[in-house]
């Protein structure tokens, strides 16, 4: 029996774009492990200065991701210690078709979690994100917020602003962040609300990256003055 052409091509394409839909939704898997020279987080170290070592695990399917990441920490040694955080969190990322794809948004959940500290440092928060490349320049506005913040110092808000920008040297990137925490228990917290700078550079080796950072803050908290930290970062 002969079999009409056009049918042929027609179950080709319709083969190819099934194909194309599950390639398009299949699960991925990466990895990554770092080292810091300080671990920084919006500025205040969490490591009293030391170094960490930290390390992630995240899956995508479409969309959506799910994750978790952890570091050693030295926080409050003397009177309520942690010396881990866990975070796991879980969002959406995608793009608006209406800016030729070329504005993307990230929304999620996050849970910071201190295994055995039972003071009440865990804390969770919802975030999202704005990022569009503009003449290489890739700009990021954040905001990030909880109701129950590290703690128990109440109701508090990050904001961020980020650019991310190649250089005339190959694989190698400069970045600059300023950012501002608002917490309404300042008291509880250890600071008033503050402002967070940081200036950096980026050089990629194929799944490992080099990062030297200036970052520094005009809070009055320990360990929030400027620092410079060296990071070596690999994925997998």
């Amino acid at each position: 029996m002969l079999t009409n052409p056009k049918n042929l091509l027609l179950n080709a394409a319709i083969l190819s774009m099934s194909s194309l839909v599950v390639a398009q939704t299949a699960l991925t898997k990466s990895g990554n492990i770092n080292y810091v020279s300080d671990y920084a987080w919006r500025g205040i170290s969490q490591t009293a200065g030391g170094m960490a070592v930290q390390g992630g695990f995240d899956l995508g399917y479409g969309g959506f991701y799910l994750g978790t990441w952890s570091s050693n920490v030295d926080i409050f040694p003397t009177t309520a210690p942690a010396t881990i955080e866990a975070k796991v969190y879980a969002g959406y990322a995608g793009s608006f078709t209406s800016f030729a794809k070329k504005l993307s948004y990230d929304v999620g959940l996050i849970t910071y979690q201190y295994p055995g500290n039972n003071s009440g440092y865990d804390f969770n928060e919802i975030y999202g994100s704005l990022s569009m490349p503009v003449y290489g320049v890739t700009s990021t506005l954040g905001v990030n917020y909880s109701d129950d913040f590290f703690d128990g110092s109440g109701n508090a808000t990050y904001y961020s602003l980020n650019f991310v920008s190649p250089t005339s040297m190959k694989n190698l990137s400069a970045n600059a962040t300023v950012g501002r925490q608002e917490v309404d228990n300042s008291t509880v917290y250890g600071t008033n609300d503050y402002t967070v700078y940081k200036l950096g550079v980026d050089y990629t080796m194929k799944k490992m990256t080099a990062g030297l950072q200036f970052s520094d803050t005009n809070s009055s908290a320990d360990f929030s003055g400027p620092r410079t930290i060296v990071s070596l970062s690999s994925s997998f």
